[in-house]
């Protein structure tokens, strides 16, 4: 009965189309296979299956602000878009520094759901977030943008502290 009652609150939240809810534990069993069969050849993959669906959010993003009368600034656009992403329970993130003339950002996750999986150089979820997130800065900035460090800084307060800067053409 719970879990029904759960699936009827997720539907009637989405306006758009029904979601999945499942926990980060099995959201990484579904990347296991990939890991165990490629090892670490694996981690690309993942980061670029969460780039493209960062790609696909900034772009239903842009869509639906294509018929306002007012377009919005790209940092706006960037905003609606990791607010999309928090809506979907990838963790509460925010922009904390914007610099788009010196081509870099910061962006906070407070309640990551991977936090302590995070601390780990091979997490698949994480790799999975991490992607996600580079597609939507890099779509809506219409730059490349990569992280400076190779994991995020998860810390005992839930928070997870990202850098991204523009990469060299």
């Amino acid at each position: 009965m719970q879990r029904e009652r759960r699936t009827e609150v997720a539907l009637r939240s989405s306006r758009r189309q029904p979601f999945i809810l499942m926990s980060h534990t099995f959201l990484d069993s579904m990347f296991t296979p990939i890991i165990r069969f490629l090892q670490n050849s694996g981690y690309p993959i993942i980061y670029s299956m969460g780039r493209e669906s960062g790609t696909t959010v900034a772009n239903e993003i842009r869509k639906e602000q294509a018929n306002l009368n007012t377009p919005l600034v790209k940092e706006e656009v960037l905003e609606k878009a990791l607010n999309r992403v928090s809506q979907m329970g990838w963790g509460k993130i925010t922009l904390t520094q914007y610099g788009f003339t010196e081509g870099g950002m910061s962006i906070k996750i407070k309640f990551n759901p991977f936090n302590e999986e995070c601390r780990s150089k091979t997490n698949s979820s994480c790799t999975f977030l991490r992607g996600l997130i580079s597609g939507i800065t890099s779509e809506v900035l219409e730059q490349d943008m990569q992280f400076s460090d190779p994991i995020c800084q998860a810390t005992e307060d839930e928070t997870c502290q990202l850098q991204l800067k523009a990469t060299m053409k």
